[in-house]
């Protein structure tokens, strides 16, 4: 390897590294990502768990960053019941599932 191609580019990555993304990059066609990603999805309405990660991962959240969490809340009664919990009782518990079941922040500056 020479040197050139040991220095990084701006963002850190080694020259050599760049050099082989960009030739990768080279050989495939925007038509190649969406016939892979009309595979996928295919897949993934027929209950395939890989495709769908791949779509959720990939897809929506961005290979680099972590896929999408989907959080089920199911509450029965009045959140706006839940207001301040005392210290080390389940009260605190039980108001921040109340504050989740709303979609309201589960803490607030007033609690204990």
């Amino acid at each position: 390897m020479t040197k050139d191609l040991a220095k990084s580019d701006e963002f850190g990555l080694p020259r050599w590294m760049v050099a082989l993304r960009s030739a990768a990059r080279d050989l495939v066609s925007e038509q190649d990502i969406r016939d892979i990603v009309k595979v996928h999805v295919e897949r993934a309405k027929k209950g395939d768990q890989k495709a769908t990660k791949f779509l959720f991962d990939y897809v929506l959240g961005g290979g680099g960053m972590k896929g999408a969490t989907f959080v089920q809340n199911v509450f029965h009664g009045d959140p706006a019941a839940a207001t301040k919990a005392a210290p080390g009782s389940n009260g605190k518990k039980d108001m921040m599932a109340a504050r989740a079941a709303a979609r309201m922040p589960l803490s607030q500056s007033g609690d204990a």
